[in-house]
């Protein structure tokens, strides 16, 4: 079963580059005045808990989560009014400024009511994988985006000389942030590589063709993910190897992982492998920072552009060991001496002073349940199919014979409305009945 997902985190937002700031004076009228940033770089770490941060502050290097804390703003006390904390849902947040009930992402995945059928969040079948096969459920598009992303306003606003670049891990991840004007590159476990759709382009750019000219994303095949610490540096983690690890793609359940997808050439198991160990993150920024100057992006034009680096590794190694294990210990610190680099990076190519940072995450992450159970909190672990037939059971016994329950598309039990209206039940006491 997967992992509850709990805590929006818009918490950790740091601001880099607004240099010349004078307050509004009061009595001459003035209006404040800062250097608009040519670049704004939006940074979101999935699956990150705020209480991390705190965590492992003394084990962080100098120029990643350490400059942000101590050079920006930390809004510690944010929150996002929301119930389903998930990567569709945190993203369209994030970049709107609104709830869900208004961008329309109610979840990665919910039901059709009228098909009665699986819908993903970013599915759309009018476009495809660029140059690749696409399966089913797969994201082409920000259709089911009800509403416009901060990109599409300032794109809107400078005549469309704004650029916005977003890449990630996931599907869902690009392709939201990117809003319906924007790009998105997203990685593909089939080949590797970080691709777009047809409702972006019809060809690839040079650079990418470049980047891709020697398979980049084979270099970390056979690779072992150790401890980046001595041992002693991971005692504040629950100890290694739980029952509660799971062991996905080869990767195994304690270190040091493996990662070759239990195959002995890349293929779409090593790469799936790959993105859920930090050298996941640390191939995406590099990605990232090839897209940075083959689009030569904050460096075209007086319009600022917008960079969206959606890392999705950490989410992924929660679901698999938790939050509280070594191995999220271990990817938050690589993730990092990662960050530090990309920041160096930045500063090298355009200039701090001219970068607005901006760091946060879709949602944040709960306590494995077995880990809470062994230190005296309440836990356990939802069994859906489960669930659902004895939900269907009481509702037998209260209302008659019938089939209540059609499905549950997490976290959304969806009741049968059309058998509770031909029977001449009423809905909303069949609800309350079956909250």
């Amino acid at each position: 079963m997967p992992k509850p997902e709990a805590g929006f985190l818009c918490g950790l937002v740091a601001f880099l580059g607004l240099v010349n700031f004078s307050l509004c004076d009061s009595q001459k009228n003035t209006v404040s005045k800062f250097n608009s940033p040519k670049l704004v770089v939006f940074v979101i770490i999935d699956g990150l808990p705020q209480t991390q941060i705190s965590r492992y502050a003394d084990q962080f290097v100098e120029g990643g989560f350490r400059l942000l804390r101590e050079e920006g703003a930390w809004f510690s006390n944010a929150y996002c009014g929301q119930s389903a904390t998930f990567t569709a849902v945190g993203h369209a947040s994030i970049v709107s400024g609104t709830y869900a009930f208004r961008h329309g992402l109610i979840g990665n995945e919910w039901m059709d009511r009228i098909t009665k059928k699986r819908v993903y969040s970013v599915e759309d079948a009018r476009h495809s994988y660029l140059e690749e096969p696409t399966p089913e459920f797969a994201g082409t598009s920000p259709k089911k985006l009800k509403v416009v992303t901060i990109g599409d306003q300032l794109r809107l606003e400078t005549d469309f000389h704004s650029r916005v670049l977003c890449i990630s891990g996931k599907d869902r991840s690009a392709i939201l942030t990117a809003g319906k004007s924007g790009s998105a590159y997203f990685f593909s476990a089939n080949t590797g590589r970080f691709i777009t759709s047809t409702y972006y382009a019809e060809h690839y750019p040079q650079w990418w063709k470049n980047f891709y000219s020697t398979k980049p994303q084979n270099q970390w095949f056979f690779h072992k993910w150790k401890h980046l610490l001595p041992e002693q540096a991971y005692l504040r983690s629950a100890s290694d190897d739980r029952p509660q690890h799971v062991n996905q793609f080869g990767l195994g359940t304690k270190f040091p992982h493996l990662i070759n997808g239990g195959s002995k050439n890349p293929d779409p198991n090593y790469y799936a492998a790959l993105i859920r160990t930090p050298f996941g993150d640390n191939y995406t920024l590099q990605f990232i920072r090839s897209a940075v100057l083959g689009e030569k992006l904050g460096k075209i034009g007086d319009a600022p552009d917008i960079l969206v680096a959606a890392l999705s590794s950490h989410d992924y190694i929660n679901h698999i060991f938790g939050p509280e294990s070594k191995q999220s210990q271990d990817h938050l610190l690589r993730l990092d001496s990662a960050l530090e680099e990309f920041f160096e990076f930045l500063k090298n190519y355009l200039g701090l002073e001219n970068i607005l940072i901006v760091l946060t995450s879709d949602h944040g992450f709960s306590y494995s349940p077995e880990h809470c159970i062994e230190n005296g909190l309440e836990g356990g672990r939802l069994d859906s199919e489960r669930l659902l037939r004895e939900l269907n059971k009481f509702l037998v016994a209260r209302f008659g014979e019938g089939e209540y329950v059609l499905s549950w598309f997490n976290p959304t039990i969806y009741l049968n409305y059309e058998f509770i209206d031909e029977v001449g039940l009423d809905r909303f006491e069949v609800e309350d009945f079956a909250i």
